[in-house]
């Protein structure tokens, strides 16, 4: 049920007026921007490109997320992996300073240091204009805390550091968001928010399970997904105290990922599993349809809802033959809100994903009928949600990421997997308003990480390594 709004709330962007789509320099969160659009603030490539360089970072750091690009590099926080080369091994959470040029080192420095096993979980990191912000949790002798420390993006100073007992504040999940002087984080045991200034705590919620794996915000609110009685639901907070503003229940979601943008509040279902084992049921699984939505920032009413019907190939049905329990998995769980469009791309599995790599061909084929192999990429219009256009790519629904989209452009990963070969991860390059294939490129990674668009470039992790392609 839908409560009021925000009082005196006006259709605000990021730093925009109402109807202004916003943008920042660089990719500095999850989604590039704090409201969670997707949306590139420098063109990305789009012609000719290639692999223009793989850094290495020193200490082998493991990375996760997407790459963070500031105006004056890239910027990486990680734990080591060559902790056990030294006696005692010694663990350490290094951050780093790059050149978006090259990838080469502009600077390195060590954060925090610990000869304890698992000294350190939950590393988390995001940035702002200056400043490079780090949490994680870490473990002591006595204690365990959650740690917060703001880093110079221009050598790597810390320019102050914070902790909290973990037992306390909880551990940091998901994907941190800066706005407007204030770093928030999903936690373990709800929402949390600290000034930029000092890490010192402004509020924080222990009444929330959050289920997004990112937050939406702007000068109209926070938006989460929150776990509800019955089904997830869609929560607007206020900013200055975190209260709750408005709930909306929405169905079947898995981390789906808000966005706020010109008094709309966009989500999906969210990606879902369905299974039914055969030995006890009638052997079919079956996929009910999903919804992308577009919700009023001033009190969560539906403005419109789009549905998809990823289950509609023979009556919506998938027919279990081989007398073994079977899983189904897809959807989508991300959306990218850009000018006059919302884009979402689908991800389901193909049949030689579903029976592995020692299946026969005849079976392959045979399943493969059974499975959704229409469009995986769609652009809705934002005014009433109806189709502007839809686009199939590969054999599959593989779009599994989020797309990131710039001025003319919507950059979509595609896993096309088959059964006699690797699966191979590439870009596709599609052009905004009609959503034609202009190019793609890659491989670009064995584990599919989240990518960031800025500066005519495409970056991702793969492993411990940045690739950067242009």
């Amino acid at each position: 049920m839908a409560t009021t709004g925000l009082a005196g709330c006006s259709s605000l962007g990021l730093g925009g007026s109402a109807g202004k789509q916003s943008q920042v320099d660089g990719w500095r969160t999850i989604r590039g921007t704090p409201n969670s659009t997707g949306l590139a603030g420098d063109r990305g490539p789009s012609a000719d490109i290639e692999n223009e360089f793989t850094s290495s970072l020193r200490d082998g750091t493991t990375l996760a997320g997407s790459p963070l690009v500031g105006s004056d590099g890239l910027y990486e926080l990680g734990l080591n992996t060559d902790a056990y080369e030294e006696d005692p091994p010694t663990f350490a959470i290094y951050a780093y300073g790059l050149s978006s040029e090259d990838g080469s080192e502009r600077w390195r420095q060590k954060i925090s240091e610990s000869t304890a096993v698992q000294a350190y979980r939950q590393i988390r990191r995001v940035i702002d204009s200056d400043s490079v912000y780090g949490l994680w949790v870490e473990r002591t002798d006595d204690s365990t805390v959650t740690r917060l420390v703001s880093i110079s993006q221009s050598n790597g100073d810390t320019q102050w550091g914070e902790h909290y007992p973990t037992s306390e504040i909880g551990e940091p999940v998901g994907y941190p968001t800066v706005f407007d002087g204030t770093l928030y984080q999903t936690l373990s045991s709800g929402l949390v928010a600290f000034d930029t200034d000092d890490g010192s705590l402004r509020w924080k919620r222990e009444d929330l399970t959050i289920e997004s794996r990112s937050l939406a915000v702007n000068g109209e609110g926070i938006v989460v997904v929150v776990r509800g009685d019955d089904w997830n639901e869609v929560a607007l907070l206020n900013p200055e105290d975190g209260s709750t503003e408005w709930r909306e229940p929405i169905n079947w979601s898995v981390n789906a990922d808000p966005v706020i943008a010109d008094g709309s509040v966009y989500v999906a279902d969210g990606t879902s599993f369905y299974w039914e084992d055969p030995r006890v049921g009638s052997g079919t699984i079956t996929l009910p349809p999903r919804k992308v939505y577009s919700l009023s920032v001033s009190d969560g009413s539906t403005e419109w809802s789009h549905t998809y019907e990823p289950g509609e190939v023979e009556d919506g049905r998938v027919r279990v033959d081989d007398g073994e329990s079977m899983l189904m998995a897809g959807g989508t769980s991300s959306l990218t809100v850009v000018g006059d469009h919302v884009y979402f791309a689908l991800m389901f599995p193909n049949a030689a994903e579903y029976l592995g790599r020692r299946a026969e061909e005849d079976q392959v084929e045979r399943l493969q009928n059974f499975l959704y192999q229409g469009p995986n990429v769609f652009a809705l219009d934002r005014s009433d949600g109806s189709v502007a256009w839809e686009q199939t790519l590969g054999d599959r629904a593989g779009a599994f990421l989020p797309s990131v989209a710039d001025s003319d452009h919507l950059y979509v990963q595609n896993m096309a997997g088959g059964l006699d070969s690797e699966r191979s991860d590439e870009i596709y390059v599609l052009d905004r308003s009609d959503g034609s294939v202009i190019t793609s490129f890659g491989p670009i990674s064995d584990t599919p990480q989240p990518f960031a668009v800025a500066g005519e470039t495409l970056y991702v992790h793969t492993g411990d390594e940045i690739e950067a392609w242009r």
